[in-house]
């Protein structure tokens, strides 16, 4: 049976995040309308639910396998997120540029978690 890892489920959640903004962005910057389609709430729910599985899963990958590299590319993209959330701007894209660049570097935050993860499944339990 197929068990999704909490990165699995992180690198879905991101990715969504980050098409989500990127198309909320093209909607804007095109029609002008993409703000009658994603709203405020829905933003926040998906920021949220991207963060809260990355700190969950980066911090759980940790523990497992001490590299400090996916908690630092989660702590920059919980940042860019953050950022992209909590600050005013003058320019429409640069709230989208944040969300997307800190979406994006949860997916490789992700991904960096799943592989040091497995690589120390490998050294402590080799194939024989």
């Amino acid at each position: 049976m197929f068990k999704r890892t909490a990165d699995q489920t992180g690198i879905i959640a991101s990715a969504l995040c980050a098409a989500h903004c990127a198309v909320g962005a093209l909607l804007v910057g095109l029609v002008g309308t993409g703000r009658l389609v994603f709203s405020e709430r829905l933003e926040q729910a998906f920021a949220g639910v991207a963060v809260v599985i990355a700190a969950g899963a980066l911090v759980q990958g940790y523990l497992t396998h001490r590299s400090r590299l996916p908690l630092a590319l989660g702590a920059v993209g919980i940042l860019l997120i953050s950022a992209s959330r909590l600050l005013e701007f003058d320019v429409a894209w640069a709230e989208s540029t944040l969300s997307i660049s800190g979406a994006l570097t949860l997916v490789s935050a992700h991904v960096v978690n799943l592989r040091a993860r497995r690589q120390a499944h490998l050294d402590c339990c080799p194939r024989t």
